[in-house]
């Protein structure tokens, strides 16, 4: 149940990521004319940050996929 738990999690954390990715995509060209500095920097923060978590979620999802094979073998 703990691995289902956790692979539940990492399965969010990676969809999450990717959607919040697509978001920021959509609103960086709809401001696309007003973009200064300060923005370009805010937005490369919340994207390496979501990037991060679509990492941490896929080697979460990776490690336990191991531990369920391993079970039904």
């Amino acid at each position: 149940m703990f691995f289902l738990f956790i692979m539940l999690w990492s399965a969010e954390e990676i969809f999450t990521a990717f959607y919040t990715g697509y978001v920021m995509w959509k609103k960086i060209f709809e401001e696309e004319k007003d973009i200064s500095l300060e923005k370009g920097y805010k937005w490369l923060i919340m994207g390496v940050s979501m990037a991060m978590g679509a990492w941490a979620g896929s080697v979460a999802l990776a490690d336990i996929q191991d531990n369920i094979l391993n079970f039904f073998n």
